[in-house]
């Protein structure tokens, strides 16, 4: 065996032997990874969790729908108008459906009406539902919103979807008058994207911030960079209303929602 060999050889085993020794002492000073250290390690999928490190599959990412208890608001005709309120707090997953089951009752826990649906919540932003009864057998007490929350559709927006649906409400005028309550405003489209279909929810609050009256408009084919003018009324006074806020959302999973202003059809999210 040369010069070289030998040198390569013995090299080998100084080498071997250097890395045994630091094995032994980083085995004895640091613990092996386990599923309550509080740490990702080993062949963990998350924070100790992980079907194959420790047998427990991790949390979903997706935080659940918050469902804020229906609002029951007593209209001017005679009738009562039930708000129902859902709050996303993901930032980048929304509900692609939600299939609801909305329950009016009474004091005694009767039911004086019931509504089936479904609905979209969009990624960090609040979906109302307004559901308007002209007459009820008996006075409602509280009405409840339910749905099965493993039953909700999740999807991701992409990246390219991300940030790109947004709209302003400018020149709003709110008159309050005797008899009725009227509110105007202007919805700009500022993405570059054309909608089919824009929902616009008016609120009217009270001075102490509760909301007392709302009502519900749809912007048909809103194009891209249009500013369109909308008119919301209340045939009956609201006499406690003395300011009112327009929230505008649109269906960001219905892929035909969502057309190029020049080019296709885009698609916003994934599964």
């Amino acid at each position: 065996m040369n010069r070289f060999a030998k040198q390569v050889v013995f090299g080998g085993i100084y080498l071997l032997i250097i890395g045994g020794i630091a094995w032994f002492f980083y085995r004895a000073f640091v613990p092996a990874p386990t599923c309550s250290d509080g740490v990702q390690n080993g062949r963990e999928e998350g924070v100790d969790c992980g079907g194959v490190a420790c047998g427990v599959l991790c949390p979903s990412p997706v935080k659940a729908l918050e469902n804020i208890e229906p609002l029951i608001i007593k209209t001017g005709a005679g009738g009562y108008d039930v708000l129902a309120h859902l709050e996303n707090p993901n930032g980048a997953y929304g509900a692609s459906r939600v299939d609801y089951e909305l329950v009016v009752r009474d004091a005694a826990g009767g039911v004086l009406a019931s509504r089936r649906g479904f609905t979209y919540v969009n990624p960090a932003q609040p979906r109302y539902l307004l559901f308007p009864f002209q007459s009820l057998p008996a006075t409602p007490a509280k009405a409840e919103l339910s749905f099965v929350p493993a039953d909700v559709e999740w999807g991701a927006l992409t990246i390219d979807g991300a940030g790109v649906v947004q709209f302003a409400v400018r020149g709003e005028q709110f008159s309050p008058a005797s008899g009725s309550v009227q509110y105007t405003a202007n919805v700009l489209n500022r993405s570059r994207f054309d909608f089919n279909e824009v929902d616009v929810t008016v609120l009217l609050y009270d001075r102490a911030g509760v909301v007392v009256g709302a009502n519900t408009t749809i912007i048909r084919t809103l194009i891209a960079g249009e500013e369109r003018a909308i008119s919301v009324a209340w045939p009956f006074a609201v006499p406690s209303a003395v300011r009112a806020q327009a929230i505008v959302t649109t269906n960001v999973f219905a892929n035909d929602n969502f057309i190029r202003a020049y080019g296709s059809q885009e698609r916003f999210q994934s599964y």
